[in-house]
């Protein structure tokens, strides 16, 4: 096991010293390496029936899951939806805000990025280029960026984008999360931030958004801006 010391300087040294870009490819890299086994039928209908109705609740609020944190009974790889579904939940929250009622069934999301794009059998969540070819495969334009002068300017000019970030910014151990932002009549609005249930914003601008995500210490990572 390695020593809480070193441990802790690279989780402090990944964010501050090395780019996006390269921490992108790594995860890239890793995610070929992986795929889950097809789940045998009886795991299959378990996750559709308990998918089912955790969507009972997404319906009421206009088809977005906001509630990760009770996806306690949904697995994911080895993992559960709750420890690392986020990436699943902001691809399933995005095409819900272009698709509407045409969306993938969340576990169709779960079942494909089983296959292509999920990172250490699911405990480090879904590659975010991963992301970027799921959605492409729905038919929609997508323009990947993990360049920190340009994650904004996408999230601006993109009908929808999904958006990864470090947790905080100087301190990977905190870990790293992905949501879907959508463009509302009121502004910018992030969805499954905390995974309590409740969608942030409006915001004026997704700066402001990145300002008061995890009290500002945020740190974006990559973007897939998505167009109809």
């Amino acid at each position: 096991m390695m020593p809480q010391r070193i441990l802790h300087s690279l989780c402090t040294f990944i964010p501050t010293h090395i780019s996006n870009q390269t921490v992108t490819m790594v995860l890239e890299w890793m995610c070929r390496f992986e795929g889950v086994k097809k789940a045998k039928y009886q795991q299959q209908m378990s996750r559709m029936e308990a998918c089912v109705t955790h969507m009972e609740l997404a319906t009421a609020q206009g088809g977005y899951i906001e509630d990760q944190n009770k996806w306690t009974d949904v697995p994911f790889g080895i993992c559960t939806m709750q420890y690392s579904g986020c990436e699943v939940i902001a691809t399933y929250n995005a095409l819900n805000y272009l698709m509407g009622n045409a969306v993938p069934n969340i576990w169709e999301i779960i079942a494909a990025f089983e296959r292509d794009g999920i990172l250490r059998a699911g405990k480090f969540g879904v590659s975010p280029k991963a992301i970027a070819r799921y959605v492409k495969k729905q038919g929609f334009r997508v323009i990947f960026s993990a360049k920190q002068n340009r994650i904004l300017e996408i999230a601006k000019e993109a009908d929808t984008s999904i958006l990864t970030f470090y947790n905080d910014r100087v301190d990977l151990a905190k870990q790293i999360h992905t949501i879907s932002i959508t463009k509302e009549k009121g502004g910018f609005v992030a969805h499954n931030v905390c995974g309590n249930g409740v969608a942030e914003g409006p915001f004026d601008s997704v700066a402001e958004l990145m300002q008061t995500i995890r009290g500002g210490n945020a740190g974006a990572i990559a973007i897939s801006g998505i167009y109809r």
